[in-house]
């Protein structure tokens, strides 16, 4: 009959959206994992800092004994695979980024973003920590 597409056309048609279908699973369960919940802890540059995360939740704090403290609390977000952010937008933007090395989780304030707010000059949030 005229109009009708023939099996052959409508069996590759299947295929080729069954295959889209498997690639966008595959996809979606290749995402980046979030960073695990837990206490961790480390030094840096003669500050000591710690991160807690509890879900998409992070809190930073940085301290160097007898001169200053510091701490923020903000969205954990997963950048890429091995790297993270924490968001804190309480007294201003301030983003700390952190990545998976093999020392344990590095991080770092983005030099974009004002973190001052949250740390005072003196008590950035640099440094490696590890879990407790």
């Amino acid at each position: 009959m005229l109009g009708q597409p023939d099996c052959a056309r409508v069996r590759v048609v299947i295929r080729v959206v069954i295959a889209a279908a498997a690639l966008a699973t595959i996809g979606t369960a290749a995402q980046a994992q979030g960073l695990p919940d837990g206490e961790y802890s480390g030094t840096g540059d003669g500050t000591k800092v710690s991160l807690t995360v509890r879900g998409e939740t992070a809190e930073v704090r940085s301290t160097v004994r007898g001169q200053c403290s510091g701490h923020g609390t903000g969205r954990l977000s997963t950048v890429a695979e091995g790297q993270w952010r924490v968001t804190m937008t309480e007294s201003g933007l301030c983003t700390v980024n952190i990545r998976s090395t093999s020392n344990g989780f590095e991080m770092e304030p983005d030099y974009a973003t004002d973190c001052q707010n949250y740390s005072g000059q003196s008590c950035g949030f640099y440094g490696v920590v590890t879990a407790n």
